[in-house]
């Protein structure tokens, strides 16, 4: 079997159960794969077969991961200073070749995984660190209660900073959604298709009932919408971010920084693990761990961002 025709496979057998995203990254990412194959054995990737695949061209395309520039084929991007990949796109790169690899075994497609000894690199992330109470107050003051896109706006906001929700779960947030007399969100279609119940604190509760109120009328049951209203989407959620960043002078804020001061948050109240994997709809464990590695490194830091008391209230 030739390396495109198990590309192929491996997409649709991807597509059954991964996000559209999700797909099209494993596409992008196996495509520097393919390309790199294709120069070093000067065939096209549909003319190379899995069992040319050695050992060594899997290592060489390591290291040639390891001196890859960012954006090197963008013709479109020119960057002051040239910089090479970080460690964790490099680690992206290679975990999608090998989860390629790996269906082709499972599958019997090649009888040697080629990729089966590579190592990863050690992925070591920069410390992002966690909006202040400061900052929040002065990201609330850039918006008016008494605009309906302001009102909007700070909904949004809160949503992931409060519910630690994913910009792609705002986009598909429903007034069904929301269960105000019970004071909970139930989130669906998160990443990976599970669902989940997130507490709604105060502000955001506040802040969605607003919105609500001077939403105008829709032919769509989505939570929010843009001017002309017509469902919200990710690039104009993207939009509104980016303009907050300039005229809140937080020059670090992107929509994740919001997400990410929720969990970091939640561990410094003293919050379970578990239930801020759940909250966050984490499919693992050690992904939600990295919150609280740096909420002990802030432990002396009191000034950051405080969530709501729900969030720390016991059942019973």
């Amino acid at each position: 079997m030739v390396l495109t025709e198990a590309r192929d496979l491996f997409l649709n057998d991807r597509e059954t159960y991964c996000s559209d995203k999700t797909v099209k990254n494993y596409r992008n990412n196996l495509r520097y794969f393919f390309d790199f194959v294709s120069d070093r054995l000067q065939k096209d990737p549909s003319q190379i077969s899995l069992e040319e695949i050695e050992k060594l061209d899997i290592n060489q395309y390591s290291i040639y991961l390891k001196n890859k520039i960012r954006n090197d084929n963008n013709p479109n991007f020119k960057a002051k200073e040239p910089r090479k990949i970080s460690a964790r796109t490099r680690k992206d790169y290679l975990k999608d070749m090998k989860c390629f690899w790996m269906f082709c075994i499972e599958n019997g497609y090649c009888q040697v995984n080629p990729s089966e000894h590579l190592k990863l690199p050690k992925a070591y992330g920069r410390i992002v660190e966690p909006l202040t109470v400061d900052e929040v107050n002065i990201i609330d003051s850039c918006y008016s209660i008494n605009s309906t896109y302001g009102c909007r706006n700070l909904a949004m906001i809160h949503c992931l900073l409060d519910a630690g929700m994913r910009p792609g779960e705002i986009v598909r947030l429903k007034i069904q959604d929301l269960h105000f007399s019970e004071g909970y969100f139930v989130i669906h279609f998160s990443k990976g298709g599970k669902s989940r119940i997130v507490p709604m604190g105060r502000t955001v509760k506040k802040y969605l009932q607003y919105w609500l109120e001077k939403r105008p009328d829709c032919s769509h049951e989505y939570v929010f919408c843009v001017e002309n209203g017509d469902p919200l989407t990710g690039n104009a959620l993207k939009c509104v971010i980016d303009r907050l960043k300039i005229s809140s002078g937080i020059t670090r804020l992107f929509p994740y920084l919001l997400r990410h001061t929720f969990g970091t948050s939640f561990c410094l109240g003293g919050g379970n693990l578990e239930i801020l994997r759940l909250y966050m709809g984490h499919s693992s464990i050690e992904t939600t761990q990295g919150y609280l590695h740096l909420a002990d490194n802030l432990r002396f830091c009191n000034n950051i961002y405080h969530l709501d008391p729900i969030f720390f209230v016991k059942a019973y």
